[in-house]
């Protein structure tokens, strides 16, 4: 839709949230509805209300058929939004358009504008088809009015900053790119500011409009107040809701103030989102003369910084290397041995200062992409810095921080998807996404790319391997890398035998299987293991065996 007019306002649900308070409701939110209802044909308004009990003393006050009633059985605000928000975004999963949803809360008597001038109910529409418009032509979804009364504070302009939008008016568009993720709160005063911080996060801005707001009284009797037991219960609440928000996101975001009722909330309206800050980092060890991956030119026009991380021992060599291959990367000492000790010392050491890493071998000689379905295979070259881009807005977009290829180099195997499930990722290229959650300790030399997916997956639920990009290197190079630390191939070969048994008896055979692998065109014979791909991770740790 690129606008919004007087005809779209069939389309938008209303919804009203009430408790205790159907004489509040009666006096001033109904007579704002009845007129919006009759005069522009409007769905008929959702009213949001806790039980059968409460439902029967509303029907002696609200007239019959007004109202379509849903019975939440919840406690406290916080709550009932959660519940008329999923409410909405299921339903929204069985339609075919965007649905449109005006939440007004049941205390709401008049509204006004810059000049301080009353609005009347016929000029309400107004203030509706502004909030949508807004929304649609900033490519928003998330919208509401100024919270200040002051015409002093108030702007005729529209915002898409991080400003407070109050739970009380407000409107949010649900589309198909975004059924999956309707926002949660925990809390049951301030809960708008954490919903607020939430639609910023997630779509990247809110629809402000400045030149109205709206009038109420925010410490009536019933409604939150009756919901927390009364108004010191809930100045008590708002202290800790403060803090909860304070923990929960970082401090360009939010800050607390002190009034004279008690903690509040301020959202910092100057925050700005930065690009995506990338980490391209190289594990390299005895092979300062042959660096394929930069050989090959596999990073030029990567957005990024590159580092190749070498053994302490090894940096002039490697420097020497970049300088007479100029080569555009930094070398970076790390003073502990073995790949996957090495890789945790990688991200420890830039998970604060990187949004996303990307870790990559040193003998990648190429990549390549199948596209295509099983009947008709199309194989061409994927380039790193068109892929990157790809992998970022995916894991940003499932909500995972760890993802990376496959490394069968049979095409026949290969599929145009990129997979959610537990499977094996390559640690020839590896995306980490940056989170405060704790980073899983690999200190193994052998396998560690196993761990690493095994780790992600009991964390996050979730790890996105794309099964059509296969990469084109030595698999078990004899020369340099892993074999370098061990001594030597045999050395080598003989540990992964023992690191498999370690692994499968740390996770279980419902995780990961050891097997044999055969003598190949690419490698040895040797142990390996195998990944239950129908391992499922739940909050009752539910998993299924393998076939």
């Amino acid at each position: 839709m690129s606008t919004f007019s007087t005809y779209h306002l069939r389309f938008v649900q209303i919804a009203v949230p009430s408790f205790k308070r159907s004489d509040v409701l009666m006096k001033h939110t109904y007579r704002l509805l009845l007129f919006l209802t009759t005069s522009f044909k409007m769905p008929q308004p959702i009213l949001f209300l806790e039980n059968e009990e409460e439902e029967q003393e509303y029907k002696k006050v609200v007239p019959k058929f007004f109202f379509k009633i849903v019975l939440t059985h919840t406690k406290g605000i916080g709550q009932k939004r959660n519940f008329m928000k999923n409410y909405f975004y299921e339903k929204r999963k069985d339609e075919n358009r965007d649905s449109y949803i005006l939440y007004i809360d049941d205390d709401i008597s008049k509204f006004e504008d810059k000049q301080n001038r009353k609005t009347v109910e016929a000029f309400l529409y107004n203030i509706i088809i502004d909030g949508f418009s807004a929304c649609v032509s900033n490519k928003l979804l998330y919208w509401g009015i100024n919270n200040l009364t002051n015409g002093l504070f108030m702007k005729a302009e529209v915002s898409t900053k991080l400003k407070y939008i109050q739970g009380g008016f407000c409107g949010e568009i649900i589309t198909k790119d975004v059924v999956d993720k309707c926002p949660q709160t925990e809390i049951d005063h301030y809960e708008d500011y954490d919903f607020n911080l939430q639609y910023y996060l997630r779509d990247k801005g809110v629809v402000r409009l400045n030149y109205y707001c709206l009038k109420t009284k925010p410490w009536r009797n019933g409604g939150i107040n009756a919901s927390l037991g009364g108004l010191d219960k809930r100045k008590e609440t708002m202290e800790n809701n403060g803090k909860f928000l304070i923990d929960k996101y970082d401090k360009d975001l939010i800050h607390l103030v002190i009034r004279k009722w008690g903690k509040e909330p301020v959202l910092n309206w100057r925050h700005t989102f930065r690009n995506n800050k990338v980490l391209f980092a190289i594990p390299s060890c005895g092979r300062s003369d042959n660096i394929l991956t930069l050989k090959n030119n596999l990073l030029n026009d990567v957005d990024g910084d590159v580092i190749i991380v070498v053994p302490a021992v090894e940096t002039d060599k490697y420097k020497c290397s970049v300088a007479e291959n100029k080569y555009v990367a930094d070398v970076v000492a790390c003073n502990l041995k073995g790949i996957g000790k090495t890789r945790t010392w990688i991200l420890e050491t830039f998970n604060n200062k990187y949004d996303f890493i990307i870790m990559i071998d040193d003998d990648i000689q190429s990549l390549k992409r199948i596209r295509g379905t099983k009947e008709n295979k199309i194989v061409e070259n994927c380039e790193i810095h068109q892929l990157v881009p790809e992998m970022i807005e995916t894991l940003i977009k499932r909500d995972a921080f760890f993802g990376g290829i496959t490394l069968c180099p049979n095409e026949f195997f290969s599929k145009d998807q990129i997979s959610n499930n537990l499977k094996y990722i390559s640690g020839a290229l590896q995306i980490f996404r940056s989170s405060k959650q704790p980073i899983p300790n690999i200190e193994i030399r052998h396998f560690e790319d196993y761990q690493n997916c095994i780790e992600y997956y009991l964390r996050d639920g979730i790890i996105c391997r794309w099964c059509g990009v296969i990469p084109k290197t030595v698999n078990y190079n004899p020369n340099g890398g892993i074999c370098e630390t061990y001594g030597g191939l045999n050395e080598r070969l003989k540990d992964a035998d023992l690191v498999a048994d370690y692994l499968v008896k740390k996770y279980g055979e419902n995780i990961l299987k050891k097997v044999h692998k055969k003598k190949s065109a690419r490698g040895p014979a040797c142990t390996n293991l195998r990944l239950n791909h129908r391992f499922k991770v739940s909050k009752n740790k539910i998993s299924l065996d393998f076939d």
